[in-house]
């Protein structure tokens, strides 16, 4: 079974989600600030993309938000943006930079957010076996 591990600084928070794209009869309107954190995304990801990963993956994400707030460092982040909204632009931009072929390998996600002195993202994936 393979393991995969690693941490990303980032620059800044990420400011886009994908609650925040658009549907035209033109096709996608994707915002500039979102289109900035998936490059800062893919950016970040490249250098650990090393190997296309095959079969069932469990893949976990902690988010680490920024904050000058001293009290808040390594306690929960329950303020937006949502989970579910921060993490299909990033599981889509790791599928852009070869961690696997599709996102639906995925059979096993969590992530978490939480308030740190830097921004950055926590990965781990994994992959499964039917045993």
């Amino acid at each position: 079974m393979k393991k995969i591990e690693f941490y990303m600084s980032l620059p800044r928070n990420p400011k886009g989600t994908a609650q925040q794209v658009r549907h035209t009869q033109h096709g996608h309107y994707i915002p500039k600030h979102l289109k900035e954190t998936m490059e800062m995304y893919m950016d970040a990801l490249r250098p650990h993309s090393t190997e296309l990963l095959t079969g069932p993956l469990q893949l976990v994400i902690s988010f680490e938000y920024e904050t000058k707030d001293k009290k808040k460092f390594e306690t929960w982040k329950t303020s937006v943006p949502d989970c579910d909204n921060i993490v299909k632009p990033f599981i889509d931009c790791m599928t852009r930079t070869g961690f696997w072929m599709d996102d639906s390998q995925i059979v096993w996600l969590s992530v978490r957010k939480k308030w740190s002195c830097a921004p950055g993202i926590w990965v781990t994936i994994k992959e499964l076996t039917d045993d």
